[in-house]
């Protein structure tokens, strides 16, 4: 037997030494060789980010897909298909000073959130950052997942819209109501591909927003734990999976919403805080605890006070006026609170923008056939 190992010893170094032989006369064949696959590597690399629909259709050779199959595996990438379609969408904010930039603007459009969004924008700053410095592969969770707590009518979807316009240049975002949803509705069946799935292949850049979470089935809170875990979704029938690499998921409650708010205004650091914000969640909500522990960050909304709700009404007065194209220069103090009186906290703003129209109907029809510059808004004298 030993002998029989050494016999395989010789002839394995036989073996070598002829190839290293050959090689040594081959090594410009070698260097040209080991150059070519370096381009190609590079090359699939790019593509696999920037040009995967012209990918997919080469990938149509068995020999390709095979070899660009081996690339996706060892840098993380997902293997492109040819019912991914282009998308001009991209994240538009890159530098910290974009993301503040940003912020600022988001603020003058949403009143009463500004810690949120500064919050939501420093968080989604902060996964991008790390994604650099892990090579920006393409795998893994969503840009950042949020859980937005506030009370009914607060301005949670405005909020969102807000957020998906500065982040990718887009107010269309992705809209679900959890007390309808089904697994079935959200990843499909063999036989039917589901609208999510299909839109973020088409943008992958999209902002999703689950509201009332906490009426949320186990499965399809199982399913959207693992969403935000994996950044993946595998349709039934199918090994094609759909990433949601550059998407941002929000969620949205309104339970625990008073809690959570004077939970806010005792002023405990940010770790503190947000532990016991989970803790309330897990004890006074509905809510899947296995959701909540991998969501980037609990956003909490304040109650709307009188100063937001004037803000917001004369917002709506001056977009209104501006769509006639008439400048709103000023309007009656009166005239104003009354208009914030009306606004009931259970109702949140939803009424507002239609008791706008119906406040402002009369007087842009008196001044539509003078066209004048600018409108003013006065109490009329008994």
């Amino acid at each position: 037997m030993r002998a029989f190992q050494l016999f395989r010893i010789i002839a394995y170094a036989l073996v070598a030494w002829l190839v290293v032989s050959m090689l040594g006369r081959w090594h410009w064949l070698l260097a040209l060789l080991a150059t070519v696959l370096a381009i190609s590597n590079v090359a699939i690399v790019w593509m696999l980010r920037d040009a995967r629909r012209p990918l997919a259709i080469l990938c149509r050779r068995r020999l390709v897909r095979t070899y660009v199959g081996w690339i996706c595996y060892l840098t993380g990438e997902l293997l492109p298909l040819e019912t991914e379609q282009p998308t001009n969408r991209k994240v538009l904010l890159r530098t910290k000073r974009d993301f503040e930039e940003a912020a600022s603007r988001a603020k003058q459009v949403v009143r009463g959130h500004d810690d949120v969004i500064v919050a939501a924008l420093a968080r989604i700053y902060e996964n991008l950052t790390l994604r650099k410095s892990r090579g920006n592969s393409r795998t893994g969770s969503p840009l950042a997942s949020f859980l937005i707590v506030g009370p009914e009518g607060v301005g949670k979807r405005y909020l969102a819209r807000v957020v998906s316009k500065v982040l990718y240049g887009t107010s269309a975002i992705e809209l679900f109501d959890c007390e309808k949803l089904h697994v079935d509705t959200l990843i499909g069946s063999k036989d039917r591909e589901d609208p999510l799935l299909e839109s973020v292949r088409s943008h992958p850049c999209t902002l999703l927003l689950f509201e009332k979470i906490e009426h949320a089935s186990p499965d399809v809170a199982e399913l959207l734990t693992g969403l935000i875990s994996s950044g993946q979704i595998k349709q039934p029938g199918s090994d094609a999976k759909t990433s949601f690499h550059d998407t941002t998921v929000l969620f949205s409650t309104t339970q625990s919403a008073d809690s959570l708010a004077s939970l806010v205004d005792t002023g405990l650091g940010e770790a503190v805080l947000q532990q016991r914000v989970m803790e309330t969640l897990s004890g006074e909500t509905a809510i899947d605890s296995s959701l909540l522990n991998v969501l980037s960050e609990v956003l909490v909304c304040q109650p709307v006070t009188d100063r937001t709700k004037a803000e917001v009404v004369a917002l709506l007065m001056q977009k209104e006026c501006r769509e006639h194209g008439v400048e709103l220069s000023n309007v009656d103090p009166e005239i104003l609170a009354t208009q914030v009186i009306q606004l009931e906290d259970q109702d949140g703003f939803a009424p507002a923008p239609a008791r706008v129209k119906k406040l402002l109907r009369k007087p842009l029809v008196a001044a539509t056939p003078e066209r004048p510059p600018s409108l003013s808004l006065r109490v009329k004298a008994p």
